[in-house]
C-alpha cells in the first residue's frame, strides 16, 4: 500500500541517520548497497536540510481513475492549508538566466557566485542542437545555480568541437557564444512515501514533475526538461538515480519497496520553471513542458489549418521509409512497416487533393507514388504486406503514378480482398472495415454490403473508435447519398468522445496543454496521446455531413472538434520544442506521440494530416452550402 509521509515520519527522515539503520524488511544486501552511496554519490552535499513541503492533491480528473484504482484508499489527502508545490516564479527564473549567461559565455563561474534562493537548478547547454553539458543540482539553495553552471561548463569544455591547440581557449569562448542555454529552477519537493515503481510513477505528471532521490543528506534529481529530451518517465529516471547514487546497477532493478525500506531513503516529486533560448543569440523564452501552450485561436481558421496541413505534409514528404522519427537525435529509429508506408501514401494523396499549393501537391503525389510502387514491388516478390495496406493501395492507386498496369494491379488486389471476404470473421475487428472499404472502392458493392454486418460488430460501443475512420469510410462509400445504417451508432461514438474530452475545469492545477485531448480510460496511462486522432479523423468527416450533423448542432460540434484539433496542434512540433532537437527543420510540424514524448511515429503524422484534410473539406462544404442557401 502506498502512503504519504506523516509529519512525524518526515521529521525522522530529516534527522541524520546511518543508512544501515533500515526497516526490519530491508535486506543486508540493500544496506550494503546504499551505504556505498556516500562514496560514489556525485551530488552536492546539502549544507542544511531543505524544508520539504507536504502536499498530496495535485492530480485531477484525467488521472484520478488510474490513481485510485492502482493506489487504492492508502493515499492520504493533504490537510487543508498545507503549502503547494508551486515552482519558482517566471521573473525569478529569467533573472537566474540573466545571471548565469555571462558565466556560460565566459566558461567560468566566479568563486563566490550565488544565485536565487531556490531548491535546485538544472542548466543545459547545446551546440548545433547537441547537448554539450548539463548540470543538475538539487538541495543546494543559493548555490544551486552556480554549481549547476559549473557542472555544465566543465562538460561543455570537454565536448565542444574545438581543436586543442594554442588558440583552444579563444575558440572555446567563441563556441560558447553560439551555445543555447536552458535554465530550470526547482520548487520544493513533495515526499511520496513507499510503494512500487508503478504506484509511485502514477503520482507524476510526465514533463511537469521531476523526481529526486534522497539518501541521508545526499540528494540527486532528474529534472522534467532533462527527462523530456531523454524520453524518460519517472520510473526509468528513478532507476537511473538509484544506480548513480549507490553505484549498484543491480539495486536499481530490484523492487522499489526494497530500496525505500531504508528509513533515510526517500523519493520526492517537484515542479520547475524553465526558460530557454530557441536559437543562438536569441532571448530566453518561457518553456512549458518542453514547448509552448497552443491557444485555441491558433487552429480556428482555415488559414491556420492550411498552414498546419502544408507544414505537416512537408514533414511527411521528407520521411520516406521512416517508421519512427527521433527529433532529439535527428534520425529515424525504425524503418517503415508496410502499413506505415501505406498510411503515409494515402495521407499525402488525400492532401494533394485539397491543397492549393500546386508544387507541394506534386511533391506529395511523387512521394505517395514512391510508397505505392515500393509496396507493389513487395507484393510482386511474394511478400505479404497486410490487408490494411492492400486496402489503402486499392483506394490510392488510381490517383498515383504507379509503375505497373493500373487495371492489372486493381484486379490482383480485388482478388485478394474478395478471397479474404469469404472468411471475414477470422480477421481482427479493425481490419474488417478496411476490407469492405477497399471492395466498395473497387465497385464490389454487393460483396462489401454482404460483409458489413461483420465489420460493424463490436463487443461494446466503446470499441467503435478503434474501427475509425475505416468503418465510416466504408459506410459512406456504400450509402452514397442515401441513409447510413450506423448513423445513430456513429453519432453516439462522437458524443462519447466529447464526454472524455478534457476541458479547462478538468485541468485545474495541471498544464493547459492537455486541453481538448481525449482520455481513453482503458489505457495504461490515462493522459491523452496521439491515439485519439483515429476517431477524430472521421468525426471531421461527420461535421460536414448532414446525415450526422444537423444545422443546429454545427456550433457545438465545431467547437468540440476544434478543441481536439488544438490538442493535436499541441502535439505538432514548433519552434519552442525545437530547442531540444538536433535538426529542427526536419522535425518541424511532426506529430509527437504525447506532449511529454518527443518520438514522432509516422502513423501519428499521417493520421493527423488526414484529419486536417477531412476538416478542411468539411469546412469548404459547409461554406458552399451556406452560400447556396442564401437568397
Amino acid at each position: 500500500m502506498v502512503w504519504l509521509m506523516s509529519n512525524h515520519l518526515l521529521s525522522s527522515l530529516c534527522r541524520r541517520q546511518p543508512l544501515c539503520q533500515t526497516r526490519a524488511s530491508g535486506s543486508a544486501v540493500l544496506r550494503r548497497g546504499l551505504s556505498r552511496s556516500f562514496v560514489r554519490a556525485g551530488c552536492p552535499r546539502t549544507t542544511s536540510v531543505q524544508r520539504v513541503l507536504y502536499h498530496g492533491n495535485t492530480l485531477v480528473c484525467a488521472l484520478a481513475a488510474l490513481i485510485f484504482t492502482v493506489l487504492g484508499p492508502g493515499i492520504v489527502k493533504a490537510q487543508d492549508g498545507t503549502p503547494s508545490d508551486e515552482p519558482p516564479g517566471l521573473i525569478e527564473t529569467l533573472d537566474a538566466y540573466e545571471l548565469a549567461e555571462p558565466w556560460i559565455r565566459n566558461l567560468e563561474v566566479p568563486e563566490d557566485a550565488q544565485g536565487p534562493s531556490v531548491v535546485g537548478a538544472c542548466i543545459t547547454l547545446r551546440f548545433d542542437g547537441k547537448v554539450m553539458g548539463i548540470g543538475t543540482v538539487y538541495g543546494a539553495g543559493a548555490l544551486s545555480l552556480p554549481e549547476a553552471a559549473r557542472l555544465a561548463i566543465a562538460q561543455a569544455r570537454e565536448r565542444l568541437p574545438v581543436v586543442n591547440d594554442a588558440m583552444a581557449e579563444d575558440r572555446l569562448r567563441l563556441a560558447a557564444g553560439q551555445m543555447t542555454i536552458s535554465v530550470e529552477l526547482a520548487g520544493s519537493g513533495v515526499p511520496l512515501g513507499q510503494g512500487s515503481y508503478e504506484q509511485v510513477a502514477a503520482l507524476f505528471v510526465p514533463g511537469i514533475h521531476g523526481v529526486a532521490l534522497r539518501i541521508d543528506d545526499y540528494i540527486s534529481a532528474a529534472y522534467p526538461g532533462e527527462m523530456l529530451w531523454m524520453n524518460q518517465e519517472a520510473t526509468s529516471a528513478l532507476q537511473r538515480l538509484i544506480s548513480a547514487m549507490t553505484g549498484d546497477v543491480e539495486l536499481s532493478l530490484r523492487p522499489l519497496e526494497e530500496v525505500l525500506a531504508a528509513e533515510n531513503v526517500s523519493v520526492l516529486r517537484f515542479r520547475t520553471r524553465q526558460v530557454a533560448q530557441l536559437a543562438p543569440g536569441s532571448e530566453a523564452r518561457l518553456i512549458e513542458r518542453g514547448g509552448k501552450h497552443i491557444l485555441p485561436d491558433a487552429v480556428r481558421s482555415s488559414e491556420a489549418l492550411n498552414e498546419w496541413s502544408d507544414g505537416l505534409a512537408g514533414f511527411l514528404i521528407g520521411k520516406r521509409e521512416v517508421g519512427m522519427y527521433l527529433p532529439v537525435a535527428g534520425t529515424p529509429s525504425d524503418a517503415a512497416e508496410p502499413f506505415d508506408r501505406a498510411l503515409r501514401m494515402y495521407a499525402l494523396t488525400r492532401f494533394a487533393s485539397i491543397t492549393d499549393d500546386e508544387e507541394l501537391a506534386k511533391q506529395a503525389l511523387d512521394e505517395a507514388s514512391a510508397d505505392a510502387n515500393a509496396l507493389l514491388r513487395l507484393i510482386a516478390d511474394g511478400n505479404r504486406i497486410g490487408l490494411p495496406a492492400d486496402s489503402l493501395l486499392v483506394v490510392a492507386c488510381p490517383q498515383l503514378a504507379i509503375e505497373e498496369d493500373l487495371v492489372a494491379t486493381q484486379d490482383r488486389l480485388r482478388n485478394v480482398l474478395l478471397s479474404v471476404s469469404e472468411r471475414i470473421e477470422t480477421f481482427p475487428a479493425y481490419e474488417r472495415p478496411m476490407i469492405a472499404w477497399g471492395l466498395a472502392s473497387l465497385g464490389e458493392t454487393d460483396k462489401a454490403s454482404e460483409i458489413m454486418p461483420a465489420c460493424r460488430r463490436v463487443d461494446s460501443p466503446g470499441q467503435y473508435p478503434a474501427l475509425m475512420p475505416w468503418l465510416g469510410y466504408a459506410e459512406r462509400e456504400l450509402a452514397d447519398e442515401g441513409d447510413i445504417p450506423t448513423a445513430v451508432a456513429l453519432r453516439q461514438m462522437r458524443n462519447t468522445l466529447w464526454e472524455y474530452q478534457l476541458t479547462a475545469s478538468d485541468l485545474e492545477g495541471l498544464s493547459p496543454d492537455l486541453l481538448g485531448g481525449i482520455v481513453f480510460t482503458a489505457a495504461r496511462n490515462p493522459a491523452p496521446t496521439w491515439s485519439a486522432v483515429r476517431p477524430l479523423s472521421f468525426v471531421a468527416v461527420m461535421l460536414g455531413d448532414r446525415r450526422f450533423t444537423e444545422p443546429d448542432e454545427l456550433g457545438t460540434e465545431m467547437s468540440n472538434l476544434f478543441d481536439s484539433l488544438r490538442f493535436l496542434r499541441q502535439l505538432s512540433a514548433g519552434e519552442h520544442e525545437a530547442h531540444m532537437y538536433q535538426n529542427p527543420e526536419a522535425a518541424m510540424w511532426g506529430t509527437r506521440a504525447a506532449v511529454w514524448d518527443q518520438r514522432m511515429p509516422i502513423s501519428a503524422s499521417s493520421m493527423t494530416l488526414l484529419t486536417l484534410c477531412e476538416t478542411l473539406e468539411s469546412l469548404d462544404g459547409l461554406a458552399a452550402a451556406s452560400r447556396a442557401d442564401q437568397p
